[in-house]
């Protein structure tokens, strides 16, 4: 965790700043914490800090973690006795994808970020974003994974922090970030139905896949919109409820290309999509993309992949009713308001 990224969390139970106490840092000048605790002095709730990983969520989505260990090894440093872990109800649903993606995140990279299909997706989704994004700011890539979005938004020079639901993506993204010399990401985890996070901070919200692994994905959508600032984005990626995805679905049972967990809404209509983000107070611009099974762009080369992925959009989107045909939706949404440095 960054030091410096403090200000941005907030204590879930009472939505009030947090303090820090640290333990362990990496460097000389403490600025990148290893072991700490997180503190809310108003309703005396904390949240641990472990491996640089902020675990800003109910305790009971992390019982695999050895709570007790921790607070006898730092129990010199800090009073645990004075606080509490937040702890309410857990949610079936969400313990299941959390094991099943504590479980993917030895495959993930090699069957996702690996792919021929996902790396022409990326470039073709954020690597464009990049070149619109405000190089001010800070940007949340919600529902990291195993640093995918993260590590590229993080070389070219943006503030980010990066969150997701699972221990072992985090562990494997920061493993990832710091082969690649980055040490500044605060990745954190938490809930994305339920961020710890202070409103208007953030420039931009990154989302590869999330609203399609949960159960309130509008609920999403509002809390993404409190936390932007006046003028942030809202770029997604998301399944489109395409009347050719059956041939898709038909295709990934004959040749399975990677694992899946999907939850209330593992597909959206446009339409859908777009009436969360205006009810939410943003303005919408959705596309559709991949017009050609995934498993065909695995067949080529990279360069190929990319150059048919391009081609075959830019073909479709000029053909009336077609365009909203393709698998995925391309999403931006843009908060009202105009943001001014104070």
């Amino acid at each position: 965790m960054n030091k410096s990224d403090l200000s941005c969390f907030c204590c879930l139970s009472c939505r009030r700043d947090l303090l820090l106490k640290v333990f362990e840092t990496r460097d000389v000048d403490e600025s990148n914490i290893i072991e700490g605790i997180l503190f809310c002095p108003s309703c005396r709730t904390m949240y641990l800090i472990s491996e640089g990983i902020p675990f800003l969520l109910d305790s009971g989505y992390y019982e695999y973690f050895d709570t007790k260990g921790f607070f006898r090894k730092w129990s010199g440093k800090f009073d645990f006795s004075r606080y509490k872990l937040l702890n309410r109800k857990t949610v079936p649903e969400k313990l299941k994808q959390l094991n099943f993606y504590n479980g993917d995140s030895d495959s993930y990279d090699d069957l996702v970020s690996h792919s021929y299909f996902w790396k022409a997706s990326d470039w073709n989704t954020l690597y464009r974003w990049m070149d619109e994004l405000p190089m001010e700011g800070v940007v949340l890539d919600m529902g990291c994974g195993t640093g995918r979005c993260t590590i590229p938004l993080a070389k070219s020079g943006r503030r980010v922090l990066a969150t997701d639901l699972s221990i072992g993506m985090l562990k494997k993204a920061i493993e990832k970030s710091l082969e690649s010399g980055i040490d500044n990401i605060t990745y954190f985890l938490a809930d994305a139905e339920d961020l710890p996070l202070n409103p208007g901070l953030f420039s931009a919200v990154i989302s590869f896949g999330v609203l399609h692994h949960v159960n309130n994905p509008e609920e999403i959508v509002r809390d993404v919109e409190k936390i932007l600032r006046p003028g942030g984005v809202f770029y997604a990626l998301e399944n489109n409820a395409s009347p050719l995805r059956p041939i898709f679905d038909g295709l990934m049972k004959i040749s399975k290309l990677w694992n899946e967990e999907a939850g209330s809404h593992p597909l959206f209509k446009m339409r859908e999509i777009k009436n969360f983000i205006k009810s939410n107070g943003m303005y919408p611009e959705i596309k559709t993309s991949t017009f050609l099974p995934p498993h065909l762009f695995n067949l080529l080369r990279y360069e190929l992949a990319k150059k048919l992925l391009s081609a075959t959009d830019w073909f479709f989107e000029r053909l009336p009713v077609i365009r909203n045909f393709g698998g995925q939706l391309v999403i931006k949404a843009t908060k009202k308001g105009i943001y001014k440095e104070v």
